[in-house]
């Protein structure tokens, strides 16, 4: 199972069905969703400085980040 999956079926759905106690849950589980979205971010952003270090291995991670977070911004 890929990480993705696992963490959909910890959180549950998050898409409306258009009736109300189920919506109800669903936006509970989109608050935990977006949640735990915010945090990662917080943790990729964290590291995009990194992207001008002169070690290799931590500006690897710090260009990953970095592109990452532009493209997120771009949405």
């Amino acid at each position: 199972m890929e990480l993705h999956e696992t963490v959909m079926k910890l959180i549950g759905p998050v898409r409306p069905l258009g009736e109300h106690n189920a919506d109800q849950a669903r936006l509970a589980n989109m608050k935990i969703l977006t949640e735990l979205t915010d945090r990662l971010l917080y943790e990729i952003s964290s590291v995009e400085h990194n992207a001008d270090r002169c070690e290799d291995s931590m500006k690897a991670i710090g260009k990953h980040a970095r592109e990452f977070m532009a493209s997120v911004r771009s949405a």
